[in-house]
């Protein structure tokens, strides 16, 4: 297993890690055993690193991660040392609050549901989500600070889609909008973003210089961009559009007619961004992870090469094209925009009607 630092903090995280969305069911059905088989797996195989979030499966992940690394202890192979658990606040599955009240009950109860005395990383979750970005620099934010002062997280972090408003929010928190800061009083330590680095999508490599050179760790997940970039195709509840979704079938069908696993050929693209500190994995079953583990460390092939360039090729009308779901409009738009303008929010100037208002 190869460990990169998580940016400037001072853990050190294996460079593939598990993604625990699929312990909350959000793929199907997984009991108890087969979620301690899978953490107990990921233990002995050097991977140290779990992500979850009381959003997945409503609170589910969480409590079977925390009987499951309960369970890897008790086999006395492993203390809480041994493994770095972050989890997340402000998306849940009745909606999204970043209120600093919420997110400190929050932090409390996760601790609770994943039987630990401390969070290594507490990340704001979705942000693009949030009622007001304001609310997550004004209040959610200070709350975690104020967590990590008395020692129940030890480092921050935000995560969601859009890059421009995960670089938004720093920017307003530890850039020149945050005036007298300097990196010894950094606040946020990592950034989680999900299918921004992958075979039709490579916007973090935009972002990826300037965020290492502030000394942020980042976590990449979705290499497969969440299923669009298998053989089975995406789960119903993907949001992605009929556009991205065609063009992925595409891919999948000239890879199968290459001879190559397209599966594989998406995680050891993403596996090859060294200045990425840890790639998240979801699994159902240790083969899955078994196979990531192979890939991980396997070097491609002129014909994997030339097959990666072919897959580029079909997925080219959508590169760098992603999904705006409900809910996340306005905040894209602001952090896109950088300000709102003197009149936002007065209904009475918003343009009603077709685009042919607009002359």
């Amino acid at each position: 297993m190869k460990y990169r630092p998580l940016g400037s903090t001072n853990l050190k995280v294996s460079s593939l890690s598990l993604g625990c969305a699929p312990l909350g069911g959000v793929y199907g059905g997984l009991s108890q055993d087969v979620a301690n088989n899978i953490v107990l797996t990921c233990l002995r195989r050097g991977i140290n690193f779990f992500d979850t979030s009381p959003y997945y499966g409503d609170k589910t992940s969480e409590i079977v991660l925390g009987k499951a690394l309960r369970n890897a202890q008790e086999t006395g192979e492993f203390n809480r040392e041994d493994f770095i658990l972050a989890t997340k606040c402000g998306r849940y599955a009745d909606g999204t609050d970043f209120s600093g009240k919420t997110v400190e009950s929050s932090i409390k109860e996760s601790m609770s549901r994943l039987q630990t005395d401390y969070i290594d990383v507490m990340q704001c979750h979705d942000i693009e989500f949030a009622s007001s970005l304001q609310q997550v620099i004004q209040e959610a934010i200070p709350a975690l600070q104020d967590a990590k002062t008395n020692g129940d997280i030890k480092h921050i972090g935000i995560t969601g889609l859009p890059l421009q408003v995960l670089d938004y929010v720093l920017e307003q928190v530890d850039g020149p909008a945050a005036l007298g800061k300097s990196n010894e009083t950094r606040v946020i330590d990592s950034i989680l973003t999900y299918c921004c680095y992958t075979l039709n999508n490579t916007q973090l490599t935009d972002y990826l210089p300037r965020w290492k050179h502030r000394g942020i760790g980042v976590i990449q997940g979705g290499a497969t961009s969440m299923g669009l970039l298998t053989p089975s195709g995406p789960p119903d509840w993907h949001p992605a559009p009929d556009q991205v979704r065609d063009a992925c079938a595409d891919a999948v069908q000239r890879c199968e007619e290459l001879g190559e696993d397209i599966v594989k050929l998406s995680f050891q693209h993403t596996f090859q961004q060294e200045d990425i500190s840890t790639c998240l994995v979801g699994v159902v079953d240790t083969l899955a992870m078994e196979e990531n583990l192979i890939w991980m460390n396997e070097e491609l092939d002129a014909e994997q090469q030339a097959a990666i360039e072919e897959i580029k090729r079909v997925l080219a009308p959508i590169r760098n094209r992603i999904w705006v779901e409900n809910g996340s409009e306005e905040n894209i738009a602001l952090a896109s925009g950088g300000f709102w303008s003197k009149t936002h929010g007065r209904v009475e100037k918003v343009i009603q009607g077709s685009g042919s208002n607009l002359g």
